[in-house]
């Protein structure tokens, strides 16, 4: 292959295939023969606003350009929130739990919860104040929160069911 390469080069013109104005390297298609448009821009995909505050810059189109801008970004941090609350939802465990080691309720609690998909949340998460967590043990289960321990039957009664 680089003998065909180097082949290639001792052939053709004299000028460096990189130096070449034909290539076509960002797919502008435009030829270096061709003369150059009155329009910088025209080859450019950047979206209207941007072109408009190239070509003119002055304060309106700049206040245009910002104004597209915020919107854009108001609009993207719509579509990341709905985005996160999807996955928020999806990732949701049905049971937050909420111990602490040598809690005897806990270990009660602990046998209650065998068999359920459950979440047990660390101390010194920012869940803990979220849920106005105070006494252990405490479960969340479908939004609501279940201070103490709490029998199974109660439990099922509050998690969600499909």
């Amino acid at each position: 292959m680089r003998a065909l390469i180097a082949l290639w080069a001792l052939v053709g013109d004299d000028s460096r295939f990189f130096e070449r104005r034909d290539v076509d390297f960002w797919n502008s298609r435009r030829k270096a023969s061709e003369p150059a448009a009155a329009d910088l821009w025209a080859d450019s995909a950047a979206p209207p606003a941007v072109k408009r505050l190239l070509d003119a810059p002055s304060a309106e189109t700049a206040r245009s350009y910002l104004a597209w801008q915020e919107e854009r970004f108001r609009r993207l941090r719509a579509a990341i929130a709905a985005v996160e609350a999807e996955q928020g939802r999806k990732a949701e465990a049905p049971l937050l739990y909420f111990s602490r080691e040598g809690c005897p309720w806990c270990a009660r609690q602990d046998q209650e919860l065998q068999g359920l998909p459950v979440v047990r949340v660390p101390a010194g998460s920012p869940l803990w104040s979220q849920y106005g967590v105070t006494m252990t043990p405490t479960l969340v289960a479908g939004g609501k929160v279940l201070r103490g321990f709490t029998p199974r039957e109660a439990l099922m009664k509050e998690l969600p069911h499909d």
